[in-house]
């Protein structure tokens, strides 16, 4: 595990919020799972949207990537431009963009993911609700 994983905010806000991936984000977390720290913002913002306090995030205490290199930057943009029908945030091609250019795994709740990371050649894990049959 480890820093070959690095957090989108939706990942983070599902363990945050005690969804049924929490176990399996937590597990990642404390084996040493990256966040880009323009995703800790959007996880900070959408905790003080719910009332909460951006101490709670705080006290996680995740492991931040706060360095954005122009070729990261770059990669991206491209990114964004090129997945704007599906619906990514700059936001979610920061995660994907640092994850591709370190040969990491992104790991998110977006279900949209999973194809843009095969057409990109990025690697990326759903974490999701355990399916109960």
């Amino acid at each position: 595990m480890g820093s070959n994983y690095l957090l989108d905010a939706s990942a983070v806000l599902a363990m945050i919020k005690n969804e049924p991936a929490a176990g399996e984000v937590l597990d990642l977390i404390e084996g040493g799972a990256l966040i880009h720290s323009v995703n800790l913002v959007e996880v900070m913002t959408k905790v003080q949207q719910a009332g909460g306090d951006v101490q709670d995030v705080r006290a996680l205490s995740l492991n931040v990537i706060t360095d954005l290199p122009v070729e990261t930057a770059e990669r991206c943009a491209s990114l964004h431009k090129a997945t704007r029908a599906q619906g990514l945030s700059l936001g979610d091609c920061i995660c994907l963009g640092v994850a591709a250019l370190h040969g990491w795994t992104a790991v998110t709740r977006d279900l949209a993911w999973a194809e843009v990371g095969k057409r990109h050649g990025i690697e990326v894990q759903l974490v999701r609700a355990p399916v109960i049959s």
